[in-house]
């Protein structure tokens, strides 16, 4: 959280929606408990409770709560609506065609991927994974702090804000983009 900025950000995610598409959700996760989520399942024959634990978690990152029922805050908008969709199956595969018309094929932001903990179903309830599934929804959670605290930023002028406030990265534009993504509030440079 506080790579991000999450942690210095009054932004929560209020009123804002954030989907993940993903392999489900752990629906019996104390985490997302009493919250009001909308869920589906696009693979045949499989509810969209999560098999695999990798949709648990990557939504865990996005809109995990500020205080967990048993771990430190892992989630960077916590009060975002959410809406599953199960698109992977529970062995964590499907088709390429959606994911791969989404990927765009460069790097513009750099977000944490490396050892990042968050929810995963029970009974673990919480995980450690590292990778860009990780990386993703840090920026998606900060894209809702954004929209939250201005509604009339979306579309393009969303994209805008999240490449103009980055921690500047010594690692070459390439790998890592504009830099870190900053959560509104944050200590970022304006490019």
């Amino acid at each position: 959280m506080g790579a991000v900025g999450a942690d210095a950000s009054t932004q929560t995610g209020q009123g804002i929606r954030i989907a993940v598409l993903d392999t489900g959700l752990d629906l019996s996760h104390p985490d997302f408990a009493g919250r009001s989520i909308e869920t589906k399942s696009f693979v045949a024959d499989q509810p969209v409770q999560d098999g695999n634990g990798h949709g648990t978690h990557c939504a865990g990152i996005a809109v995990g709560p500020a205080k967990p029922a048993r771990q430190i805050r892992y989630g960077v908008a916590g009060e975002a609506e959410l809406y599953v969709g199960k698109v992977l199956g529970d062995e964590g595969s499907g088709g390429d065609g959606g994911i791969l018309e989404g990927d765009g094929g460069e790097i513009d932001l750099a977000a944490p991927g490396v050892d990042v903990l968050s929810s995963w179903p029970a009974p673990d309830l919480y995980r450690t994974l590292s990778g860009t599934s990780m990386a993703t929804p840090f920026v998606t959670g900060v894209a809702a702090l954004y929209a939250q605290s201005d509604p009339k930023v979306r579309g393009s002028q969303l994209w805008e804000q999240l490449l103009g406030h980055v921690r500047p990265l010594q690692e070459a534009q390439r790998d890592v983009g504009a830099g870190l993504v900053q959560a509104p509030g944050a200590v970022t440079r304006k490019h």
